[in-house]
């Protein structure tokens, strides 16, 4: 699985698809137990994609310090 994309996952099935036409590097070859390795990725030299930056909703705007004791309200009484 870390052979066929930068970003993690479970099921090979998210990445690609039955059918689908994918370039590949051959990483090893096992004859014994006729097997190969290959890659997705890119040569070492290659930088991996940026990420995608989720979307966050906008910051919250920061709320006046609550009134101590004294302080004097719009209206002109004070806080006890």
């Amino acid at each position: 699985m870390a052979a066929l994309a930068y970003s993690s996952g479970k099921d090979p099935a998210d990445i690609v698809k039955v059918g689908q036409k994918v370039s590949v590097t051959v990483m090893s070859a096992d004859l014994d137990r006729n097997r190969i390795a290959l890659s997705m990725k890119p040569d070492a030299n290659t930088p991996a994609p940026p990420r995608r930056q989720e979307s966050r909703p906008p910051p919250r705007p920061a709320q006046p310090p609550a009134p101590r004791k004294g302080d004097v309200a719009a209206n002109g009484m004070r806080f006890r």
